[in-house]
C-alpha cells in the first residue's frame, strides 16, 4: 500500500516538474461552471449515467460551452467496470471578447474500462478511454458542410479519500490526473 501511495505522489511530482520546464502563454479567464450529474442504477450490474454541463464566461457574460452526455455502465466485478456512451458538445467561443455568432457542434462516441483498487482508507481508480470525435466544419461566417474525425485515447488516475468514518459518506474528495 505504501508503495502505491509513493508511486502516485512520484507521478504527480514528476508531472509538475515536466510542466514547469515548458514556457506557456497563459490566458486568465473567469468561468462559471454548472453541472448536473445523475446515476440511475437499473440493477446490481447495470446503470445509466447522464450529465449536463454549462460553462459561461463571467466578464463579459458570454456562453462558452454546453455538454449533454449519456452513458451505459456495466459492472463486471467490484474492481472492473465498462462503459459506453454518447456526448454532444456545443462550443460557442474560447475567447469572451470574440463572438463568432454561431456554435460549433461536436459529437463524441466513447468506450472505457475502469479499474478500481482498494488501498485501505483510500481507493485508486484508473480509467482507460477511447473517444471517436466528429467535428462540424466551419469558417469565419458559420458552419459549412462536412465533418472531421479524430480519435482520442485518454487515461485517468484518481485517488478517492472519504471524509469521516461512515461507509456511505456523501463527501469524497478526489485527486485526479487526466
Amino acid at each position: 500500500m505504501k508503495k502505491n501511495i509513493l508511486l502516485f505522489f512520484f507521478i504527480i511530482l514528476s508531472n509538475c516538474i515536466l510542466m514547469a520546464q515548458t514556457e506557456k502563454n497563459v490566458d486568465h479567464q473567469s468561468l462559471l461552471w454548472t453541472r448536473y450529474y445523475n446515476q440511475l442504477e437499473l440493477n446490481a450490474k447495470w446503470s445509466i449515467h447522464s450529465e449536463f454541463d454549462n460553462r459561461v464566461f463571467v466578464n463579459p457574460i458570454v456562453q462558452n460551452l454546453f455538454v449533454a452526455r449519456v452513458q451505459g455502465r456495466y459492472k463486471i466485478s467490484e474492481q472492473v467496470e465498462l462503459g459506453s456512451g454518447f456526448a454532444y458538445f456545443s462550443v460557442a467561443t474560447q475567447n469572451p471578447d470574440i463572438d463568432s455568432g454561431f456554435n460549433k457542434p461536436e459529437y463524441r462516441i466513447q468506450q472505457d474500462a475502469t479499474l478500481k483498487q482498494n488501498l485501505g482508507k483510500t481507493n485508486l481508480n484508473q480509467r482507460f478511454q477511447i473517444e471517436e470525435r466528429f467535428f462540424q466544419h466551419f469558417d469565419k461566417e458559420g458552419l459549412t458542410s462536412g465533418t472531421a474525425f479524430f480519435w482520442r485515447f485518454r487515461y485517468r488516475i484518481q485517488e478517492i479519500i472519504p471524509f469521516g468514518k461512515r461507509k456511505n459518506n456523501i463527501l469524497k474528495p478526489s485527486f485526479t490526473m487526466n
